[in-house]
């Protein structure tokens, strides 16, 4: 009776051995491929989370520009209503004595604007000054002779075109109209967006970068022009990712609407984000040692309890 009792006990001692020994395989096993897959989940979330961050940050800055658009566009409009306001206190000696192109050569040398035009009541220029190549659109012009006040983005000569103008009034009668026009697509412009939103910035005229912070880029077209025909076409902005130079770039593809809504052109933002390889090599690697401390400590701690 005694022998078979500790017969019963070996066998179940042997098979308590051999299932420990199964358990532990298995847990050396499944372990390091659990830490794994956890680590390849939060290389996936983390990049993704990063992504988003930089997308958002994207927008952030495409506001940006539309702000330093419009506080660019604000300038001008207060220089015309300087000059209508001028031209109309001195309008009869001014027309008299042909004084206007005089007047508006002075003033483009002085206060920045790229273009000045003055029209009397029927439409006819009576001075100008700056940008030969550059025209006022009619239906401004009649708007402006009517009384009210044109603000709008054009596309002139591939160029996107800021265009102010207000109606000149003496003794309270509309007697012409005075335009202002600055570029936008400048090199002055382009550089003051990537000094205020660190982006590398684009302005194209329909698939040629017409001006760019991009080194060696100027005048070259894009190759996906798919791309800018959907952003232009929908007036919709587009994210993509790309290498620039040896910069990887979140990028940011966004319509330049005029008063009306209207995309007339498309600009880029490009965002370097090789920080998010950085965030994401070090987290890897904060991760790494689990993937044997964890499975060495289960077996140990299994072994010691068996």
């Amino acid at each position: 009776m005694f022998v078979m009792d500790e017969s019963k006990e070996k066998t179940k001692l042997t098979f308590k051995h051999s299932v420990s020994n199964r358990i532990m395989a298995c847990i050396a096993v499944a372990l390091p491929v659990i830490v794994f897959v956890m680590i390849v989940t939060c290389y996936l979330a983390t990049r993704s989370t990063l992504n988003n961050y930089f997308k958002q940050q994207l927008k952030v800055k495409q506001t940006i520009v539309e702000f330093e658009m419009q506080k660019d566009q604000a300038q001008l409009i207060s220089l015309v209503y300087s000059l209508a306001d001028n031209f109309g206190a001195n309008w009869e000696r001014f027309s008299e004595n042909d004084e206007f192109s005089a007047l508006l050569n002075d003033l483009y040398q002085s206060k920045g604007a790229e273009s000045f035009v003055v029209y009397d009541k029927n439409s006819s220029v009576l001075g100008t000054a700056g940008m030969k190549d550059f025209s006022v659109p009619i239906d401004a012009v009649s708007k402006v002779l009517t009384g009210g006040n044109y603000v709008d983005y054009v596309k002139m000569s591939g160029n996107v075109v800021s265009v102010c103008g207000v109606p000149v009034r003496s003794n309270n009668r509309v007697v012409g109209a005075v335009f202002s026009m600055r570029r936008i697509t400048s090199e002055e412009f382009c550089a003051n967006i990537q000094t205020v939103t660190d982006c590398q910035f684009t302005m194209f005229d329909k698939y040629t970068r017409i001006v760019t912070t991009l080194d060696g880029m100027k005048g070259t077209t894009i190759s996906d022009t798919a791309l800018l025909d959907s952003v232009a076409k929908t007036g919709e902005s587009q994210t993509t990712e790309a290498l620039l130079g040896k910069q990887t770039c979140i990028c940011l593809y966004f319509p330049m609407l005029n008063a009306s809504g209207k995309p007339i052109e498309v600009f880029f933002l490009g965002f370097d984000i090789g920080i998010r390889g950085t965030i994401v090599r070090k987290l890897i690697g904060s991760m790494l040692p689990n993937a044997f401390i964890i499975p060495a400590s289960t077996i140990l701690f299994f072994l010691s309890n068996t």
